[in-house]
C-alpha cells in the first residue's frame, strides 16, 4: 500500500492511499524524506490493514479544509 501525504506547516493536511506494485512504488518511496520514513511506513501498514477490512477500497482522507 502506497500512502501519500500533504504536509503544510509541519502538519498532515490530507492523505491518500493506493495499491501499487513494488516496482512502481520504489521511485516514489525513495523521495520520502528520511525523517518521515517511519511515520510513512506505519501509515502504509495501517492503510493496508484498513483496506483489507473494507474490501480493499482506498479512499483519500481530508484532515482539515
Amino acid at each position: 500500500m502506497l500512502v501519500g501525504f500533504e504536509i503544510r506547516d509541519g502538519r498532515v493536511r490530507s492523505w491518500c492511499s493506493a495499491r501499487k506494485p513494488a516496482a512502481e512504488a520504489a521511485p516514489l518511496l525513495a523521495q520520502t524524506p528520511p525523517q518521515r520514513r517511519e511515520f510513512a511506513a506505519q501509515s502504509a501498514r495501517l492503510a493496508a490493514r484498513l483496506g483489507s477490512a473494507d474490501g480493499g477500497g482506498a479512499a483519500p482522507g481530508i484532515l482539515s479544509p
